[in-house]
């Protein structure tokens, strides 16, 4: 035997096994670095961007789509209160988990492989065709979370018969940061959302404030401020009782939410006291809106559970704010904006209520 060529052929081996361990070395990093911007993700935009925008960069992947099992509609409403459905369908919700065991099996074990045309569209809608793809169960603490899909163009990239130790290992991580991401979300819900009519609460509306208005001062736009009171609520609790006056709140607030912009901060402030800011918005587009949330709530149609029509009226007062003429400290800004719609506002009560009416800001 030539000891020559048999020591390149083994010397041609170990180079081989030392190529594969350090490129091994170099996924793991990958992986590492990546699994740390998913520990670090507060909320679900944060966790979305990670995983969907810099995944596929990161990895080299074609693409990247999220499908989260959502039996109790929690997700559908947290889309809906964070304005998420921009991330669709790279990231959809569904509802039963029969789709998951069609996916996976009874095994839930991850699915490495070619894919047909029929789930390749289910799965990565819009995408090219794809040379081979991972599909990865997630699951935390043994609950069903979703089920992740990586996609590649190259045909040998996943395969069955290639270890999913990584591919496991990030999906195990990944459902613990989508548990984590939706409590989170909850908590933040229940500390700034009034129960009865899931708008904002007063503590969530003096928060926003503030940013909204350096945000305001910052970039030199107008803001204007809503303070909205319906008219006669004592007599409706009275008449009709309070589970009348409470269905006439949770009706006012969809209206409201209707006619406001969906980059307008509103909340129930207290009583059947609701209030608005609306960025971007001077005295005249206030007004005019104003207008309309008045319209709006006088051809509202309530009725009780015996058929009674509910009469519902408002009182609005209106203030706004142009930093470029308003030069005002921004910690006695925030209370004027407020008192001078309130005080708008009871001199439309004064008035005979259901009306509009603006007031200039002024500074104490």
């Amino acid at each position: 035997m030539d000891l020559t060529a048999e020591n390149q052929r083994l010397q041609a081996i170990i180079d081989r096994l030392v190529g594969r361990i350090d490129e091994n070395q170099r996924i793991a990093h990958r992986f590492q670095a990546f699994e740390f911007q998913l520990l670090e993700a507060a909320s679900l935009p944060e966790l979305f961007e990670v995983l969907i925008q810099q995944a596929p960069v990161h990895f080299n992947l074609q693409a990247i789509s999220l499908i989260l099992f959502d039996k109790d509609y929690v997700l559908e409403q947290l889309f809906e209160a964070l304005d998420l459905k921009h991330w669709v369908p790279r990231v959809q919700l569904r509802h039963r988990e029969d789709f998951f065991e069609q996916l996976y099996g009874q095994r839930q074990q991850p699915v490495l492989g070619e894919l047909d045309t029929l789930s390749q569209g289910r799965l990565f809608p819009g995408a090219k065709p794809i040379g081979s793809c991972a599909l990865l169960p997630l699951r935390a603490q043994g609950r069903l979370q979703g089920s992740l899909h990586l996609a590649s163009e190259q045909a040998d990239r996943f395969t069955p018969d290639k270890s999913a130790d990584f591919l496991q290992h990030l999906a195990a991580v990944l459902g613990l940061c989508i548990e984590h991401c939706v409590a989170q979300e909850q908590l933040r819900r229940e500390g700034r959302q009034d129960p009865l009519t899931h708008v904002g609460n007063r503590a969530a509306f003096e928060q926003d404030v503030h940013l909204e208005l350096a945000r305001a001062e910052r970039n030199h736009l107008p803001l204007s401020c809503f303070f909205v009171d319906l008219d006669h609520f004592k007599k409706i609790n009275d008449n009709y009782g309070h589970s009348v006056g409470d269905m006439c709140l949770r009706e006012v607030a969809k209206v409201l939410q209707a006619e406001l912009r969906k980059t307008d901060v509103l909340a129930r402030f207290g009583g059947e006291e609701f209030v608005a800011l609306l960025p971007v918005c001077d005295a005249d587009q206030a007004m005019e809106t104003a207008l309309r949330v008045s319209q709006a709530i006088a051809k509202m149609k309530v009725e009780t559970s015996a058929g009674q029509a509910v009469p519902l009226t408002a009182s609005i007062g209106v203030c706004s704010w142009e930093p470029r003429t308003h030069k005002i400290p921004m910690e006695a800004l925030a209370d004027a904006l407020l008192r001078q719609a309130d005080a708008a506002m009871y001199l439309v009560k004064k008035a005979g209520r259901n009306g509009v009416r603006w007031q200039p800001l002024v500074v104490q």
